[in-house]
């Protein structure tokens, strides 16, 4: 996703509102295993600056911004919550 801000503190705001609504709208009638389900934006993990070439070919920065994510499944409820108490749990890491 590219983003356009200021600065970083704006894209990292506007990156995690993106987040957060698209969450939201991602566990609509989720269901896992005859359960609803639900997607938790757990915050920007990376961002990465874009810079580009002017006119006289000098490299220069611009006003975008670089979004990524990933995404954590678990394979229990209650080991979400240990991961989010910061115990060791097995899960997957979809990049």
């Amino acid at each position: 996703m590219i983003i356009d801000a200021a600065d970083p503190d704006e894209a990292t705001s506007k990156a995690s509102d993106y987040g957060k609504r698209d969450a939201a709208i991602s566990s609509t009638d989720l269901v896992v295993d005859d359960q609803l389900g639900e997607i938790a934006f757990m915050g920007v993990r990376k961002l990465s600056e874009i810079w580009s070439l002017s006119e006289s070919g000098e490299v220069q920065p611009s006003d975008l911004a670089e979004v990524t994510s990933s995404e954590l499944e678990f394979s229990s409820y209650e080991d979400l919550l240990e991961f989010l108490r910061l115990t060791p749990v097995v899960l997957r890491y979809i990049n």
